[in-house]
């Protein structure tokens, strides 16, 4: 209802039986982001600055609404260091040991690496985050930016859904037009544009990994073998932001055991 009545594009509420637990949603059609670029790869630009500038009227005029008491729900809980080394043990369980097969010790080297990023990425402040910001859970109904899968909002670091919008492999946009995205990402929001590439590209790192895990669970436990198309963007995206990291001071040495694995 939230997403809904200000105008963040939530499907509106039609209908809820409270004692079925049952709710009647608005349909909001088919016409994915990944779907519309494809189908007119020109309009890609167009249609990302105005995914993200939707996503800054989010985070800009969406976090005090939701703080100040209007979605208690997106506020009861925030995506902390605790759960962004949720998401590096789950890549380093799913995808470095199972489904790539390194040992124990060679996995483990990682650990300092996935400590400092999940600080760095923690340390960014706090506002709405989707979680699952991606191409297949934003949709263009009549003309209008519209958000599915909106259950796991919560309160998490600025830069993580800019990240997950940008390395996403579904849509696998070239480093170019990553570059660019982010520094309109910035002028919307009235920041540095260093600092905007400094958050978006460590949570960038953050979001590739977890991914990666998310295609090795989906193909070896769940048996879902098309998702294995997505390794090597996924892979991708994963080394070029490492390669992007190493620019920032501190960042090639601390990044070093993760990318001799890579490698």
């Amino acid at each position: 209802r939230f997403l809904s009545d200000h105008d963040f594009g939530g499907a509106g509420v039609l209908a809820v039986d409270a004692d079925d637990a049952m709710a009647v949603f608005e349909d909001l059609g088919d016409q994915t982001l990944l779907v519309e670029i494809r189908k007119n790869p020109n309009s890609t630009r167009h249609l990302y600055r105005k995914v993200l500038e939707h996503l800054a009227d989010l985070q800009q005029r969406g976090t005090p609404l939701a703080i100040g008491g209007g979605c208690n729900e997106a506020c009861d809980r925030v995506f902390s260091s605790e759960d962004l080394l949720s998401e590096t043990a789950y890549f380093s369980h799913r995808y470095l040991a199972q489904k790539c097969g390194y040992s124990t010790e060679t996995v483990e080297a990682c650990n300092e690496v996935f400590l400092a990023l999940a600080g760095a990425v923690d340390d960014q402040p706090k506002k709405l985050m989707h979680r699952d910001f991606q191409s297949t859970n934003i949709m263009l109904t009549n003309g209008l930016v519209r958000l599915v899968d909106v259950q796991g909002m919560r309160l998490g670091p600025r830069g993580y859904d800019v990240a997950s919008l940008l390395r996403d492999p579904y849509a696998d946009l070239s480093e170019n037009m990553i570059d660019d995205l982010i520094g309109d990402w910035a002028a919307m929001v009235g920041l540095d544009q260093h600092e905007a590439r400094y958050e978006v590209t460590l949570a960038g790192v953050q979001r590739s990994m977890q991914a990666l895990g998310a295609y090795a669970f989906l193909t070896r436990i769940k048996g879902k073998k098309a998702f294995r198309q997505w390794y090597g963007p996924g892979l991708k995206h994963l080394k070029s932001g490492i390669t992007a990291a190493e620019s920032f001071g501190g960042w090639a040495d601390q990044l070093q055991p993760l990318k001799n694995i890579i490698e």
